[in-house]
Protein backbone atom coordinates (compact mmCIF):
# COMPACT_ATOMS: atom_id res chain seq x y z
CA UNK A 1 0.00 0.00 0.00
CA UNK A 2 2.65 2.33 0.63
CA UNK A 3 3.83 2.11 -2.95
CA UNK A 4 0.65 3.62 -4.31
CA UNK A 5 0.33 6.03 -1.62
CA UNK A 6 -2.51 4.53 0.46
CA UNK A 7 -0.87 3.45 3.32
CA UNK A 8 -2.33 5.83 6.36
CA UNK A 9 0.40 6.10 8.17
CA UNK A 10 2.33 7.64 5.45
CA UNK A 11 3.19 11.31 6.68
CA UNK A 12 3.22 12.65 3.33
CA UNK A 13 0.54 11.47 0.76
CA UNK A 14 0.36 11.21 -3.10
CA UNK A 15 -2.03 8.69 -4.09
CA UNK A 16 -2.04 6.54 -7.16
CA UNK A 17 -4.58 5.75 -8.24
CA UNK A 18 -6.38 4.26 -11.65
CA UNK A 19 -4.87 2.09 -14.80
CA UNK A 20 -2.57 5.00 -15.66
CA UNK A 21 0.21 4.88 -12.59
CA UNK A 22 3.52 4.08 -12.92
CA UNK A 23 6.49 3.44 -10.21
CA UNK A 24 10.04 2.92 -10.38
CA UNK A 25 10.26 -0.43 -10.16
CA UNK A 26 13.32 -2.85 -10.34
CA UNK A 27 13.44 -4.90 -13.44
CA UNK A 28 15.19 -8.48 -14.50
CA UNK A 29 18.65 -6.72 -14.41
CA UNK A 30 18.02 -4.70 -11.07
CA UNK A 31 18.08 -1.45 -12.57
CA UNK A 32 15.24 1.14 -11.40
CA UNK A 33 12.82 1.59 -14.41
CA UNK A 34 9.59 3.83 -14.71
CA UNK A 35 7.09 0.82 -15.11
CA UNK A 36 2.95 0.31 -14.93
CA UNK A 37 2.65 -2.27 -11.67
CA UNK A 38 1.33 -5.26 -13.83
CA UNK A 39 1.88 -8.50 -11.65
CA UNK A 40 4.86 -9.50 -13.61
CA UNK A 41 6.87 -6.22 -13.04
CA UNK A 42 5.53 -6.52 -9.58
CA UNK A 43 7.12 -9.75 -8.81
CA UNK A 44 10.44 -8.91 -10.26
CA UNK A 45 10.26 -6.02 -8.40
CA UNK A 46 9.63 -7.49 -4.81
CA UNK A 47 12.03 -10.38 -5.56
CA UNK A 48 9.58 -13.02 -6.24
CA UNK A 49 10.64 -13.54 -9.95
CA UNK A 50 13.30 -16.37 -10.19
CA UNK A 51 15.74 -15.89 -13.34
CA UNK A 52 13.99 -17.71 -15.86
CA UNK A 53 15.83 -17.16 -18.43
CA UNK A 54 19.24 -18.54 -17.42
CA UNK A 55 19.60 -22.12 -15.66
CA UNK A 56 23.07 -22.52 -14.05
CA UNK A 57 23.51 -26.14 -14.11
CA UNK A 58 25.49 -28.66 -12.49
CA UNK A 59 27.69 -30.36 -14.77
CA UNK A 60 29.80 -34.06 -14.31
CA UNK A 61 30.03 -35.83 -10.89
CA UNK A 62 29.26 -34.68 -7.52
CA UNK A 63 31.44 -32.51 -5.95
CA UNK A 64 32.70 -30.86 -9.38
CA UNK A 65 31.98 -27.33 -9.19
CA UNK A 66 31.97 -26.58 -13.22
CA UNK A 67 29.09 -25.05 -14.54
CA UNK A 68 27.67 -24.40 -17.64
CA UNK A 69 24.95 -21.64 -18.79
CA UNK A 70 21.48 -23.63 -20.15
CA UNK A 71 19.33 -21.69 -22.56
CA UNK A 72 15.91 -22.42 -22.61
CA UNK A 73 13.20 -22.18 -25.34
CA UNK A 74 11.34 -18.87 -25.53
CA UNK A 75 7.80 -21.03 -24.15
CA UNK A 76 9.69 -22.46 -21.43
CA UNK A 77 10.80 -19.47 -20.29
CA UNK A 78 7.48 -18.22 -20.70
CA UNK A 79 5.73 -21.29 -18.46
CA UNK A 80 8.07 -20.44 -15.61
CA UNK A 81 7.91 -16.56 -15.42
CA UNK A 82 3.34 -16.91 -15.33
CA UNK A 83 4.62 -19.92 -12.06
CA UNK A 84 6.91 -17.07 -10.37
CA UNK A 85 4.16 -14.27 -11.51
CA UNK A 86 1.00 -16.71 -9.84
CA UNK A 87 3.07 -17.30 -6.64
CA UNK A 88 3.57 -13.41 -6.17
CA UNK A 89 0.00 -13.28 -6.45
CA UNK A 90 -0.84 -15.68 -4.54
CA UNK A 91 2.02 -14.89 -1.64
CA UNK A 92 0.76 -10.92 -2.01
CA UNK A 93 -2.30 -9.50 -4.04
CA UNK A 94 -4.86 -12.07 -2.75
CA UNK A 95 -4.18 -12.02 1.08
CA UNK A 96 -4.49 -8.45 0.48
CA UNK A 97 -7.74 -8.71 -1.70
CA UNK A 98 -9.19 -11.16 1.24
CA UNK A 99 -8.36 -8.61 3.79
CA UNK A 100 -10.14 -5.80 2.03
CA UNK A 101 -13.35 -7.48 1.95
CA UNK A 102 -13.45 -6.67 5.65
CA UNK A 103 -15.19 -3.61 6.84
CA UNK A 104 -12.99 -2.93 9.93
CA UNK A 105 -10.18 -2.85 7.41
CA UNK A 106 -12.07 -1.11 4.38
CA UNK A 107 -12.57 1.69 6.35
CA UNK A 108 -8.59 2.59 6.28
CA UNK A 109 -8.61 1.03 2.53
CA UNK A 110 -11.57 2.09 0.96
CA UNK A 111 -10.87 0.89 -3.00
CA UNK A 112 -10.91 -1.93 -5.27
CA UNK A 113 -7.60 -3.76 -5.80
CA UNK A 114 -7.69 -4.98 -9.03
CA UNK A 115 -5.96 -4.96 -12.44
CA UNK A 116 -7.42 -3.15 -15.74
CA UNK A 117 -6.28 -2.66 -19.34
CA UNK A 118 -4.49 -0.14 -20.14
CA UNK A 119 -7.85 0.78 -21.75
CA UNK A 120 -11.00 0.30 -20.02
CA UNK A 121 -13.29 0.96 -23.41
CA UNK A 122 -12.88 1.13 -27.12
CA UNK A 123 -15.31 3.74 -28.80
CA UNK A 124 -16.52 1.99 -32.29
CA UNK A 125 -16.70 3.68 -35.66
CA UNK A 126 -20.31 4.66 -35.27
CA UNK A 127 -19.60 5.41 -31.29
CA UNK A 128 -20.31 2.22 -29.79
CA UNK A 129 -18.48 2.25 -26.70
CA UNK A 130 -17.28 -1.39 -25.61
CA UNK A 131 -16.09 -2.15 -22.12
CA UNK A 132 -12.67 -4.39 -21.90
CA UNK A 133 -14.23 -6.93 -19.97
CA UNK A 134 -12.28 -10.06 -19.20
CA UNK A 135 -8.29 -10.36 -19.14
CA UNK A 136 -5.33 -9.09 -21.20
CA UNK A 137 -1.88 -9.70 -21.86
CA UNK A 138 -0.69 -6.83 -18.98
CA UNK A 139 -3.15 -5.98 -17.05
CA UNK A 140 -2.12 -3.09 -14.30
CA UNK A 141 -2.91 -3.67 -10.60
CA UNK A 142 -5.12 -0.85 -9.85
CA UNK A 143 -6.21 0.75 -7.24
CA UNK A 144 -10.06 2.55 -7.27
CA UNK A 145 -11.86 4.08 -4.62
CA UNK A 146 -15.12 2.56 -4.17
CA UNK A 147 -16.90 5.69 -3.75
CA UNK A 148 -16.98 8.94 -5.78
CA UNK A 149 -17.29 10.28 -2.16
CA UNK A 150 -14.03 8.82 -0.93
CA UNK A 151 -12.43 9.67 -3.73
CA UNK A 152 -12.71 13.09 -3.84
CA UNK A 153 -13.04 13.74 -0.45
CA UNK A 154 -10.26 11.22 1.00
CA UNK A 155 -8.15 10.76 -2.15
CA UNK A 156 -8.15 14.42 -3.33
CA UNK A 157 -9.16 13.36 -6.67
CA UNK A 158 -10.58 16.55 -9.03
CA UNK A 159 -14.66 16.39 -9.91
CA UNK A 160 -14.50 17.44 -13.20
CA UNK A 161 -11.93 15.38 -14.52
CA UNK A 162 -10.55 12.63 -12.02
CA UNK A 163 -14.23 10.99 -11.54
CA UNK A 164 -15.09 11.04 -14.89
CA UNK A 165 -11.48 9.16 -15.65
CA UNK A 166 -11.97 6.70 -12.59
CA UNK A 167 -15.97 6.02 -13.42
CA UNK A 168 -15.26 4.02 -16.36
CA UNK A 169 -12.47 1.97 -14.54
CA UNK A 170 -15.16 1.29 -11.34
CA UNK A 171 -17.60 0.04 -13.68
CA UNK A 172 -15.17 -2.43 -15.54
CA UNK A 173 -14.24 -3.92 -12.17
CA UNK A 174 -17.84 -4.37 -11.63
CA UNK A 175 -18.20 -6.14 -14.97
CA UNK A 176 -15.22 -8.31 -14.44
CA UNK A 177 -17.12 -9.47 -10.83
CA UNK A 178 -20.10 -9.95 -13.15
CA UNK A 179 -17.90 -12.33 -15.14
CA UNK A 180 -16.31 -14.07 -12.89
CA UNK A 181 -19.11 -14.87 -10.77
CA UNK A 182 -18.79 -12.86 -7.99
CA UNK A 183 -21.81 -10.82 -8.52
CA UNK A 184 -24.84 -12.62 -9.49
CA UNK A 185 -27.77 -10.00 -10.28
CA UNK A 186 -28.35 -6.66 -11.89
CA UNK A 187 -29.25 -4.92 -8.46
CA UNK A 188 -26.12 -6.24 -6.46
CA UNK A 189 -23.84 -5.02 -9.67
CA UNK A 190 -25.66 -1.74 -9.67
CA UNK A 191 -25.45 -1.25 -5.50
CA UNK A 192 -21.57 -2.15 -6.28
CA UNK A 193 -21.54 0.50 -8.83
CA UNK A 194 -23.24 2.79 -6.91
CA UNK A 195 -22.85 7.19 -7.44
CA UNK A 196 -19.85 5.76 -9.95
CA UNK A 197 -22.71 5.47 -12.32
CA UNK A 198 -23.71 9.49 -11.88
CA UNK A 199 -20.07 10.24 -13.26
CA UNK A 200 -20.89 7.81 -16.50
CA UNK A 201 -22.03 9.30 -19.61
CA UNK A 202 -25.41 7.81 -21.04
CA UNK A 203 -23.57 5.84 -23.32
CA UNK A 204 -21.17 4.49 -20.92
CA UNK A 205 -24.31 4.27 -18.82
CA UNK A 206 -26.27 2.02 -21.52
CA UNK A 207 -23.01 -0.15 -22.08
CA UNK A 208 -22.43 -1.14 -18.76
CA UNK A 209 -26.06 -2.26 -18.69
CA UNK A 210 -25.86 -4.11 -21.44
CA UNK A 211 -22.70 -5.88 -20.30
CA UNK A 212 -23.92 -6.72 -17.56
CA UNK A 213 -26.59 -8.21 -18.25
CA UNK A 214 -24.75 -10.60 -20.95
CA UNK A 215 -22.64 -11.35 -18.40
CA UNK A 216 -25.12 -12.40 -15.47
CA UNK A 217 -27.20 -14.06 -18.49
CA UNK A 218 -23.90 -15.71 -19.54
CA UNK A 219 -23.56 -17.32 -15.92
CA UNK A 220 -27.34 -18.29 -15.91
CA UNK A 221 -27.21 -20.00 -19.50
CA UNK A 222 -23.67 -21.89 -18.18
CA UNK A 223 -26.09 -23.09 -15.18
CA UNK A 224 -28.59 -24.09 -17.24
CA UNK A 225 -26.78 -25.61 -19.81
CA UNK A 226 -24.37 -27.50 -17.03
CA UNK A 227 -26.26 -28.30 -13.89
CA UNK A 228 -23.78 -31.08 -12.47
CA UNK A 229 -20.92 -29.04 -12.94
CA UNK A 230 -18.80 -27.17 -9.89
CA UNK A 231 -18.24 -23.96 -9.85
CA UNK A 232 -15.07 -22.61 -10.91
CA UNK A 233 -14.44 -19.52 -9.48
CA UNK A 234 -11.34 -17.75 -11.38
CA UNK A 235 -9.38 -14.53 -10.09
CA UNK A 236 -10.62 -11.06 -11.70
CA UNK A 237 -7.43 -10.77 -13.75
CA UNK A 238 -4.31 -12.49 -15.24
Amino acid sequence: MALYGLEPTLESQEFHLGNGVVFPLRNEVGQIVDTSPTYMALAVHFGDFAQVYTLIKRIGRPGDTRRSEVKFKRWVQGGMAKIQKDRFVVRVVDPVRALLKYEEVAQYYPFFFYCLPYETYTVGDKGQVTYSVGSSKNMVLSAVPITPVIATERYGVDVAVGLNSLAPQAGLIVLNMCRWQKIKTADDANEVLGDWRDYLPNDHRDAFDATRDFELGRYTATKLFLPSSPEIVPAISA
